[in-house]
């Protein structure tokens, strides 16, 4: 009885709060056989905490996943899953595919799929989540290069990194700034860096909307 107890305190405690500026959320998740199925499923849930900070709603924030190992595929798009047990069950039933690290096939299909549907003045958020580097095929294109459809089109990536394999500096090329790179050393530990992790996302989002209000009233005033 007490583990229990003690056990149902401590996730309490490490629950960060909501994020009350609505989001269009991304998830580009890793599926490699690198990972592991038991990692695969600590990140499954991880995904679904994140999104419980956002509050996934109909008129308020929107999650989407993209799955990656040899290819990149679509498994949600914003819009589709509005309700949070919906959105848990469909993390849940994502495969384990086993495959390579193609990061760059991910990064691209997010841009020209996921984000083409994303609202107009709505943060944009992209969150990578990776075991290890991005693999050196015949075809693959460098990071900074395949994440720069997003970037120009207004979408903020952060870069989650777990486990030994990671390289901080690889995973520095998709985002804006140090800041935006988080590297845990196994699941376990980026559930303790979760709040840290989903208040910088909140902040991100916060950021844009503030400078989308500005940009709506420069606009005005300039009309006036």
């Amino acid at each position: 009885m007490a583990t229990t107890s003690l056990t149902c305190c401590l996730s309490f405690s490490l629950a960060p709060p909501p994020c009350s500026t609505p989001v269009d959320l991304a998830f580009i998740i890793d599926s490699s056989g690198s990972i592991g199925r038991t990692n695969y499923k600590k990140q499954k849930n991880f995904v679904k905490e994140v999104a419980k900070t956002f509050g996934l709603s109909p008129n308020g924030s929107r999650a989407a996943m993209v799955l990656y190992s040899n290819s990149a595929s679509v498994k949600a798009r914003f819009g589709q899953y509005t309700d949070p047990k919906e959105f848990d069950g469909a993390v849940d039933s994502l495969p384990y595919e086993r495959g390579l690290t193609r990061i760059d096939k991910a990064l691209e299909l997010t841009a020209s799929d996921i984000f083409a549907q994303s609202r107009s003045g709505v943060p944009k958020i992209a969150m990578l989540i990776t075991d290890g580097t991005q693999t050196a095929a015949a075809d693959a294109k460098g990071l900074k290069e395949a994440s720069e459809p997003l970037r120009q089109a207004g979408v903020r990536v952060l870069a989650v990194g777990v486990g030994k394999g990671v390289d901080r500096e690889e995973l520095r090329l998709v985002t804006e700034s140090d800041e935006d790179v988080v590297v845990a050393a196994d699941f376990e530990d980026l559930l303790l860096k979760l709040s840290n992790l989903t208040s910088q996302a909140c902040r991100l989002a916060g950021k844009h909307h503030q400078k989308s209000v500005r940009s709506t009233c420069g606009l005005r005033a300039a009309g006036a």
